[in-house]
């Protein structure tokens, strides 16, 4: 998880802010241009912003025998829980693009009402 820099905003009104969580496409990380553009758009409106780095991508190593299959949404599930856990009263809100929005599709999906997040974008979703 790679997170912005905390600006005033967020210290004078933590409860206010919102959270967007980016989930980049097959080949994105934390890295990618397309990712930070959108976390510097969303830290100008006040938002807090942060990338979902996939397993093994943006430079980090491999921890367990498993690598990032965009059929396995534990990840995600359990980088929001932390994220929503962290801060229970902060509205969390999700942008997922290429793969990372079919990934992010499929969170929703899989959880419906009991998803943590209170809305999702998905970019540019494969289909077929």
């Amino acid at each position: 998880i790679t997170s912005t820099p905390v600006y005033p905003f967020h210290l004078q009104h933590p409860q206010l802010s919102p959270i967007l969580i980016i989930v980049p496409g097959l080949t994105g990380d934390v890295h990618s241009k397309y990712c930070r553009r959108m976390m510097s758009a969303a830290v100008r409106h006040g938002w807090q912003a942060i990338i979902f780095n996939p397993r093994g991508r943006g430079g980090v190593k491999f921890q367990s025998a498993q690598a990032y299959s965009v059929g396995y949404t534990e990840d995600l599930r359990q980088c929001l829980r932390y994220i929503h856990d962290k801060y229970p009263h902060r509205t969390l809100f999700a942008c997922g693009y290429s793969l990372g929005a079919n990934y992010l599709a499929k969170y929703m999906g899989e959880e419906g009402v009991n998803a943590l997040l209170s809305a999702a974008v998905c970019c540019s979703a494969p289909t077929d």
